[in-house]
């Protein structure tokens, strides 16, 4: 394909698990530009999309297409989910005039595997719990532990407490 017909991406690598499945190294691609904010895509923008499926390539250089509904988590070096002097660690951008809430959470997962991570928000005053956030329309929760980003799918989410 000719170079100007390309799409610049960033390859990333990412632990990628599915259900009853250990974490396979795979690369996603993420763009230069984010369709929904300004900067980067981040891994949360490509989860968070409304593609069903996408492209990713093994270690080897093999093509996949994973099919996101059935993703369970996926780990990023944190740099490529958050920008340093972000606020926000949900990936919908900063906003000043809003108060951002963060709290320390422990994921159970349908499996009965556990996460550990710190999520982070900014909502209107009357919607600052963590209940709210999780009702947020998004399918992949975004957690951070030390210099991770951890993605979480939802639906694979059994209960969340507040540690």
């Amino acid at each position: 394909m000719p170079e100007q017909y390309r799409i610049p991406k960033q390859k990333v690598m990412a632990a990628i698990t599915f259900p009853s499945s250990p974490a396979r190294h795979l690369n996603i691609y993420l763009s230069e530009r984010a369709e929904r904010h300004i900067g980067y895509e981040r891994p949360s923008d490509l989860l968070n999309s409304d593609k069903s499926f996408l492209p990713a390539t093994e270690t080897d250089g093999n093509v996949v297409i994973l099919n996101r509904s059935l993703i369970r988590t996926v780990e990023v070096e944190a740099k490529y989910e958050f920008d340093p002097d972000q606020i926000n660690g949900n990936g919908s951008g900063t906003s000043f005039d809003m108060e951002a809430t963060s709290a320390d959470i422990e994921v159970a997962l349908s499996d009965d595997s556990v996460i550990h991570g710190t999520i982070s928000f900014t909502l209107p005053g009357s919607q600052r719990r963590v209940q709210d956030f999780m009702n947020l329309p998004e399918p992949f929760l975004v957690l951070r532990r030390k210099d991770h980003a951890i993605l979480v799918n939802k639906a694979q989410i059994q209960k969340i407490s507040i540690v």
